[in-house]
């Protein structure tokens, strides 16, 4: 094994541990150690309703419990902005059969038929995640913007459970949580044309020797996950399986059965985020509003584990 470059602190949101499989198993797998790199895990779990997971992830990077983590394209141009602890480090693009692809606006079935119908009705979203923006960019093809009402409920899970007591008339699920909902036999209303890829932040002091040696490290667990997805999927629902207790008690019984069915999703490897990427989505952001103007390319985002 190779000296140690750096001892790498990894956060794990249990709720939503599918975003960090790859590193899971790439830890599992011993490929950082390969790489010099001591990964350390910390439970980031919230035990209740984060009110904006922006501001939690950001926290958690500056306590420094969360050295790398990535998130939907949208919301790691927010959380870059005013960063001074970590930047923009890489993207993984978007891929058919991904996480980002899964991304689906669900609806309980014969309730509503077509996305207009969802006009001035609740859609269960989490603010500071993806499936704010990703909701936004779908239903405005259909409804007038002023007329979209997003309800702040929080983790996948709880939206789905918001939809299927008939809190909410819609919910943004994607994952196992959307494998769960049509196993339950929600409809999803709006396949996602996002076409939209997810970033990875890194503390500003990781050096590029380790950093690139983690991306390559991780590069290699996806590896193994695209070409042999049904040799994880045991992995996959250990990590479902303790989410499960959590869930309303009409969910668990369903979830317990998706053991066998549940997807297993894709990833691209890592590679350097485009200057024309990140003009073509901030300049949609800027246009609806949900971004601040007047910020470079060059400031949020750093190369360095690819030069």
């Amino acid at each position: 094994m190779q000296k140690v470059l750096q001892t790498i602190d990894q956060g794990i949101n249990n709720l939503a541990y599918y975003w960090s499989f790859p590193e899971i198993m790439a830890h599992k797998k011993g490929f950082y150690k390969k790489e010099g790199i001591e990964l350390v895990f910390h439970d980031i779990t919230p035990s209740e309703v984060v009110s904006n997971k922006s501001e939690m992830y950001k926290d958690l990077q500056k306590e420094g419990k969360q050295d790398i983590y990535h998130a939907a394209e949208y919301v790691c141009l927010t959380r870059a902005i005013g960063n001074t602890t970590g930047k923009i480090v890489a993207i993984s693009s978007w891929v058919k059969e991904g996480l980002n692809a899964s991304f689906g606006l669900y609806v309980k079935p014969k309730a509503i038929k077509k996305p207009e119908e969802l006009k001035d009705k609740a859609i269960a979203i989490e603010k500071g995640t993806g499936s704010y923006y990703t909701t936004i960019e779908d239903l405005e093809k259909f409804i007038p913007r002023d007329h979209i009402k997003l309800q702040q409920i929080g983790d996948p899970h709880l939206r789905l459970e918001a939809l299927v007591k008939g809190e909410v008339a819609a919910a943004s699920v994607m994952g196992p949580y959307a494998d769960l909902a049509e196993h339950m036999g929600m409809v999803k209303i709006i396949e996602s044309t996002r076409r939209k890829g997810t970033l990875m932040i890194a503390r500003n002091d990781i050096n590029a020797p380790t950093l690139s040696a983690y991306l390559k490290a991780t590069n290699k667990a996806i590896r193994e996950i695209n070409v042999k997805p049904d040799e994880y999927r045991k992995f996959y629902f250990e990590r479902f399986s303790k989410i499960i207790p959590r869930l309303a008690p009409e969910l668990q019984k369903p979830a317990k059965q998706l053991k066998l069915t549940m997807k297993v999703p894709k990833w691209k490897e890592w590679s350097a985020y485009s200057k024309k990427d990140f003009e073509d989505i901030y300049s949609w952001m800027i246009d609806r509003k949900l971004i601040e103007a007047g910020h470079r390319y060059e400031e949020l985002v750093d190369l360095r584990a690819f030069r």
